[in-house]
């Protein structure tokens, strides 16, 4: 029997194509894995053996295609898309690693990304450092370009507004098309081509369908990566492990040491809970044993709680709980201080190497300071403004003239007029102040600062001091640019860095917190205006009264009534509202209605106030942990039970013990 003819090539190909689409695919799958896999392996092989002295070869894991049709060119786009989208993970390791933090970062990483895609290309040998120069310069230049038009046309077209997976490889797809338009161009550059209608056409044709795979790749690999990120952080958050397999679980690393620091947290405050604050002053009385040191605790027990949760619900007494607790951080703010809540409205502070009579100290001070103003939101302006009045009143009757003690200088004098207006005024009492009254007095009475006036009438106010008094007043009804964002969603922890960058900054040159929350891109300038505006209208509210009170001698007191029309176009860092401003208490502002209440501010409106009885004890030998608490404990409710007798509750304003804690 005579052998079968061997089929020429065409016959080949006729069979191959005879195959239908299961063969089609498997052309596309074959050529996909040359091109994502071997031919980038070949490529490298070839430039190691050209500029090295070993002589290597690809590992032949995938053998060329036979031939070329449409399924063999989608596979080879695909594998192509592949190897470009790892090469371009590679490349981008951070905008400030490479190339630093430019605009072009993007189009630069891109034109890296398509130079090396060339480099790893095998070429003809003949001339392989020209080829290789040459094609390097064109996947830059082409894959620049594309990068290029997909920005260009995600900021400036209608493009850039189209989301959603067909939008993604839309932009893509056409930026695919400005690429391979400018691979023509470059193509025809360097290797001398005739430029072609056909030639242009494949290559649009070609990067069109690069960059709109590309684009479908990304597009899924971040959903999908988004997907299961947040899927794993779901779980991780609910305590449940990343995946389970039987028995076994896989949880991330440090999990068993979270779990157990997790149970000794309450979860409402972030404090140490009754267990983990047990555990807590174990080890420090176990420290303090050691080290024969002191050791102190504060127990504390929230006055007026229980009416908060009655008016307002229990989730604005959790509130409450959240506000005192984070109050309680920032007063006892050492390293080494423990907070605990023990269960309800009662916490405790244990303080290491602290004696009874600093923790007693410090306990008095921190229920003078620590009162809040609950109510079912944040106070509005009009009630901020409505105490305004009484307090013009009683700056009126502040005595014009006063008699000195005995060997008083003019200096002493001014911190005993600061210390005895500050209720109405809310002044801060520091050597900056003390100072600054002390050259008002000089001034009006013509004694220098340390002359002795003990003994001696003086007038110390005249008209234009109490006007002054009136105006610096009124900032105490007047909250911070940074309290009213922070209504508007701009969050603490931004408010806060605002403040602390405003506290560097000289205090006859600061900014406004809304300037700087706008430097820092925390708010926009918009959101500012608007409560720039906001504040103007209530200053300018605050203004009327005060123009109303002085009557006619606004102008001798030289105080200018404020007016918001002929500063409201103004852009925001030449409002003239930065000047002047003086250093009192101002209000502050929770979104949910819960807020600390300055030293001399009283509630307004529905506001409940709530405030701290506190109990301090000292370890004494060889007393237990609950001992020590139990002390504490029964020292707050025996104070508690007596100030509610007198009526002296810490959350009422005390005036005659305010001026001790300045």
């Amino acid at each position: 029997m005579a052998d079968a003819p061997t089929p020429a090539p065409g016959d080949r190909q006729q069979a191959k194509d005879s195959g239908g689409i299961l063969s089609g695919v498997s052309d596309a799958l074959h050529s996909a894995a040359y091109s994502a896999i071997e031919q980038p392996l070949d490529g490298v092989a070839q430039i190691v053996s050209h500029v090295t002295p070993w002589t290597i070869s690809g590992p032949g894991w995938v053998s060329k295609p036979e031939h070329d049709n449409l399924w063999t060119s989608a596979g080879s786009v695909v594998g192509n898309v592949a190897d470009f989208y790892v090469l371009s993970k590679g490349v981008g390791l951070g905008r400030q690693s490479m190339f630093g933090r430019a605009a072009s970062v993007p189009i630069l990483e891109a034109g890296t990304t398509g130079a090396l895609f060339e480099l790893t290309m095998p070429v003809d040998d003949k001339d392989f450092y020209g080829n290789k120069l040459r094609n390097a310069a064109i996947g830059f230049g082409t894959f620049a370009t594309m990068n290029g038009a997909s920005i260009g046309l995600r900021n400036y077209t209608a493009m850039g507004k189209t989301t959603g997976f067909l939008g993604t490889v839309g932009v893509s797809g056409l930026s695919g098309a400005a690429g391979g338009l400018s691979h023509s161009l470059l193509d025809s550059g360097f290797n001398s081509k005739p430029i072609t209608l056909e030639g242009v056409g494949k290559d649009v044709a070609s990067y069109g369908a690069f960059g709109a795979m590309f684009g479908a790749l990304d597009y899924g690999v971040n959903k999908g990566t988004g997907a299961i990120t947040s899927r794993i952080n779901d779980r991780i958050s609910n305590g449940k492990p990343i995946v389970s397999f039987g028995p076994i679980e896989v949880h991330p690393r440090g999990y068993a040491v979270r779990a157990q620091e997790l149970a000794q947290v309450d979860g409402l405050t972030g404090m140490k809970n009754k267990t983990g604050g047990r555990e807590a002053m174990q080890s420090e009385i176990a420290r303090a044993a050691r080290s024969n040191e002191p050791l102190s605790m504060t127990y504390a027990d929230l006055d007026n709680f229980k009416v908060v949760n009655d008016k307002f619900g229990h989730n604005q007494g959790d509130e409450v709980l959240k506000e005192f607790s984070d109050f309680m951080r920032r007063f006892y703010s050492r390293g080494t201080d423990v907070h605990i809540r023990d269960g309800g409205d009662e916490f405790m502070a244990v303080m290491p190497n602290t004696a009874l009579s600093d923790a007693s100290r410090l306990a008095d001070k921190f229920e003078q300071s620590m009162r809040l103003g609950v109510s079912n939101g944040p106070p509005t302006a009009e009630q901020l403004m409505s105490g305004y009045p009484a307090q013009l009143a009683k700056l009126e009757q502040l005595p014009r003239s006063v008699t000195a003690q005995d060997n008083q200088t003019v200096l002493q004098l001014a911190e005993q007029l600061i210390q005895a207006r500050q209720p109405i005024t809310g002044e801060t009492l520091n050597s900056k102040s003390i100072d600054a009254e002390g050259a008002r007095l000089k001034a009006r009475i013509g004694f220098e600062e340390n002359e002795n006036v003990g003994g001696k009438t003086l007038q110390v106010y005249n008209d234009q001091d109490i006007a002054n008094l009136a105006n610096k007043t009124a900032f105490r009804f007047l909250p911070q640019l940074g309290q009213l964002l922070k209504l508007q969603g701009v969050s603490e922890t931004q408010v806060e860095e605002a403040l602390k960058v405003q506290g560097d900054q000289p205090p006859d040159n600061r900014q406004l917190i809304g300037e700087i929350l706008v430097d820092k891109g925390y708010a926009t300038k918009d959101q500012v205006d608007d409560v720039f505006k906001q504040q103007l209208a209530n200053r300018e509210s605050l203004s009327r009264v005060l123009e109303g009170y002085l009557g006619g001698q606004s102008v001798v007191a030289d105080v200018q009534p404020f007016r918001m029309q002929q500063l409201m176009n103004q852009p925001v860092n030449n409002i003239t509202l930065r000047d002047g401003i003086p250093q009192v208490y101002r209000p502050q502002l929770g979104a949910r209605g819960v807020r600390v209440l300055q030293p001399f501010e009283n509630p307004v409106g529905d506001e409940v106030v709530v405030g701290a009885s506190t109990g301090v004890v000292q370890w004494n030998r060889p007393e237990s942990p609950d001992e020590f608490k139990q002390r504490g404990d029964g020292l707050m409710f025996d104070k508690k039970a007596q100030r509610k007798a007198q009526g002296l509750r810490r959350d009422r304003v005390e005036p005659s013990s305010l001026f001790s804690a300045n």
